[in-house]
């Protein structure tokens, strides 16, 4: 009876000093599969690999057990099945550790003919291990005293993890070129925990922590493709918003130029009938108009304020064609180095002619200044029509306007406001200072 409660307590005790001994790599592994169900939805690259590392990594863990296992049995009187036992235990574990690092480099090279080729040094590095279970001591064996002895080849086994690592640094430095730079620091940091680990293991400096440091450097490793995945992924987001802002640019454009165009060619058909010689003009200012603002029309980006005041000066010549009154053009630019979306002042300019000064003709004004850090544009005009336009604002502002107002905001963040009262319209257009250039 004794005897049995002393062989239960010596297995127990050998199971916990088993778990003492790889206590900070069970805590790293159970961190690292942690991570990796919290971020399941995200699909970090290869991720199963990461598994497969993890339960490699477990089984190497288990030669400190075996290695307790074959001590027992050797103090019993055991010796040859023990040191047969533990010559197995650390060929396999010899044979493995070196796999873990070269799963994390499969992640990185999907081709399977460069990992046919990158599984060689693990392989070679299997054989030469592998040949202690034939009696050979090339890269260990075990003495007839059960204790490991290193052979002239032991060295292959630190060559290989090194070469693996180096590998690991360079491909996934190249693969994830596009990111920050900054994340390589990590991978920096892997290299130096697996050949300090290597190290310490060859001179065999306690605590050399080997699995706890293999363990570390898998969690680095999914940490920094964390990283890179969730840079992806915003990446992606913020060109997919992008492309949405420019395919509705894209639209508002479109409804500005036949709103322009339209109006142009009903006045053209109406003096047809009534004045040809002001109808050839009106063609000749048309045909002037198309070639300063095609370009305008199309275009994506902001263009110069100066640019925007041709295409406004364009305009209001071709509207003078169909106005008998005089429409007067001020300018009070105390700012006029900045950019502005194509088209911003001439859809207001248009509404100011046709809803304000209309027919009787009128002055329109447009001044440019800095305030509160905002570059302020305002379009005053002195019109009398505006009794009857005050009922229905929204009518008054027409396409031109509504899609003026988007593209400010989508393009620079500007804001509009349109006032109207009995003497006159003034709209403001304000431009923060950081976004018009």
């Amino acid at each position: 009876m004794a005897q049995a409660v002393q062989n239960t307590y010596g297995v127990l005790k050998m199971i916990f000093d088993y778990f003492d001994q790889n206590f900070m790599a069970f805590m790293i592994l159970l961190t690292l599969g942690a991570v990796m169900y919290v971020n399941k939805d995200i699909k970090i690259p290869a991720s199963r690999l990461f598994m497969t590392g993890i339960f490699i990594l477990l089984a190497v863990s288990l030669n400190d057990l075996m290695t307790e296992v074959t001590e027992r049995l050797y103090e019993s009187g055991r010796e040859k099945p023990a040191i047969v036992l533990r010559t197995w235990a650390d060929t396999i574990c010899y044979t493995l550790r070196p796999c873990i690092i070269m799963i994390e480099l499969f992640i990185v090279i999907p081709n399977k003919k460069y990992r046919l080729l990158c599984s060689l040094p693990a392989a070679v590095n299997g054989v030469i291990f592998g040949t202690a279970l034939f009696g050979s001591g090339i890269a260990f064996r075990i003495s007839d005293t059960n204790t490991f002895c290193s052979g002239p080849l032991h060295l292959s086994i630190y060559l290989t993890q090194i070469l693996y690592v180096t590998l690991l640094l360079c491909f996934s430095i190249i693969s994830f070129k596009k990111n920050n730079r900054r994340k390589s620091l990590m991978l920096v940091t892997i290299f130096i925990q697996a050949v300090l680990a290597a190290v310490r293991e060859f001179y065999d400096l306690p605590p050399s922590m080997t699995n706890a440091v293999t363990a570390l450097c898998m969690l680095n490793y999914y940490i920094y493709l964390f990283m890179i995945e969730r840079q992806t992924i915003a990446d992606s987001l913020i060109q997919k918003e992008l492309d949405l802002t420019k395919s509705e640019l894209t639209v508002l454009r479109n409804q500005i130029q036949p709103h322009f165009i339209y109006n142009v060619l009903t006045m053209i058909r109406s003096l047809t009938r009534t004045d040809t010689e002001r109808a050839v003009t009106a063609i000749n200012n048309f045909s002037k108009y198309l070639k300063t603002h095609i370009k305008a029309i199309q275009s994506e980006d902001m263009i110069p304020f100066e640019d925007e005041l041709k295409n406004v000066s364009v305009y209001v010549e071709l509207a003078q064609t169909d106005y008998p009154g005089k429409i007067e053009l001020i300018y009070d630019l105390k700012e006029n180095g900045f950019y502005i979306p194509a088209l911003s002042l001439e859809p207001i300019i248009e509404n100011a002619i046709q809803h304000g000064i209309s027919r009787q003709g009128g002055r329109i004004t447009v001044s440019t200044m800095s305030e509160n850090g905002e570059t302020v544009i305002r379009i005053t005009d002195n019109g009398t029509a505006k009794k009857e336009m005050t009922q229905k604002v929204s009518e008054r502002l027409g396409v031109g306007l509504d899609n003026t107002r988007k593209r400010l905001s989508k393009q620079c963040g500007g804001k509009m406001d349109v006032n109207v009262t009995d003497s006159g319209c003034t709209v403001t257009i304000r431009i923060p200072e950081t976004r018009r250039g």
